[in-house]
């Protein structure tokens, strides 16, 4: 995965906008400015009117004021659920506004090209797996310790020559935006490893529209082929236009893309082929992690079916598509 010479969040952060504080703007100005920045940031604008090359607040600190209002009806991510966070309503992650994580360390079990790097785990999600593997710490909110951006910082900039990227995993990042943008924010220059979005991909569209200028790298986990089995496995409908709809955008922001595809034991025919297949076709060019690790825990240990690992045809089987469909691997 070839990345540009600096991170994309730090070429964001360096783009000033000849706006007023932020926090004095309203929704819609807040909006608008960040729709200002999106179009100089895509160069669809004919003019540069309202950029700044030498003074102004930074497009970052518009996304950050932004998600912090948007708290109070939140849409970040598909569910839409336009709860008050800020006063401690909850929706389908039950996460309110107060950012939690469950560990944050050096990790070494990402993809070649990513490790080592600097984990960050975060509290909720966007789903929920019956075969989660990380349960208990994306559902025991209770068990999570609450984010502070600024000491994450200081670690991240005193441990910047151990590790070659920093991942926002979970659960799953996508409720997290405010506390992603006020790290992004709080990064010393000097640390420059790129920014890994570790998730669902299920993001909404203005979640889309906030991330990008953010992420230097997409990793999103393709779970299910139909919606039927992702209902029923993750509790989450419209799957496949919800992924495809992230997976597109990831690709048109220009950012690099990884996809992940934990094969699960009884799911090939109508989950792993459809994926794989989908992959070759439409997205040629993204790298794409085959994981056969899967091990029946949460609730998939009581569920027939899920209850037992892959044996060595279901192995031998998914190698065989990869090879016929020519997909571009990674490990």
């Amino acid at each position: 995965m070839t990345q540009t010479p600096l991170p994309v969040r730090t070429r964001s952060k360096a783009m000033l906008l000849s706006c007023s504080d932020p926090a004095t703007l309203s929704l819609k100005e807040l909006r608008y400015w960040h729709d200002k920045g999106l179009k100089i940031w895509r160069k669809q604008v004919p003019d540069l009117a309202g950029f700044s090359e030498q003074s102004g607040f930074s497009w970052l600190d518009i996304k950050l004021e932004l998600a912090r209002r948007l708290l109070a009806s939140c849409n970040f991510c598909v569910h839409n659920c336009r709860v008050n966070r800020l006063n401690g309503e909850t929706g389908y992650c039950r996460l309110d506004a107060q950012p939690r994580i469950s560990g944050s360390y050096l990790h070494w079990g990402e993809e070649a090209p990513l490790s080592p790097t600097w984990a960050v785990f975060f509290s909720g999600c966007t789903m929920h797996c019956l075969y989660c593997h990380n349960w208990r710490e994306t559902f025991d909110l209770a068990a999570g310790a609450v984010l502070n951006p600024e000491d994450l910082a200081n670690t991240l900039l005193k441990q910047k020559s151990r590790y070659r990227t920093i991942s926002l995993i979970g659960g799953t990042p996508e409720p997290q935006l405010h506390a992603i943008f006020e790290l992004a924010l709080a990064l010393d220059p000097s640390v420059t490893a790129p920014l890994v979005f570790n998730s669902n991909a299920t993001l909404s569209a203005e979640g889309l529209d906030l991330m990008e200028g953010v992420a230097d790298i997409y990793l999103p986990d393709f779970k299910h082929g139909n919606d039927s089995c992702a209902w029923k496995l993750t509790k989450i409908s419209d799957y496949l236009n919800t992924f495809c709809n992230n997976l597109n955008a990831y690709v048109q922001q220009g950012a690099a893309v990884l996809v992940r595809h934990l094969v699960v034991p009884g799911h090939l025919e109508c989950c792993t082929r459809p994926v794989l297949e989908m992959l070759a076709k439409d997205y040629p060019g993204v790298a794409v992690n085959i994981m056969h690790q899967y091990r029946p825990m949460y609730k998939a240990a009581d569920r027939p079916g899920l209850d037992r690992v892959l044996d060595r045809d279901e192995r031998e089987q998914v190698a065989l598509w990869v090879k016929e469909l020519k997909l571009r691997t990674v490990a």
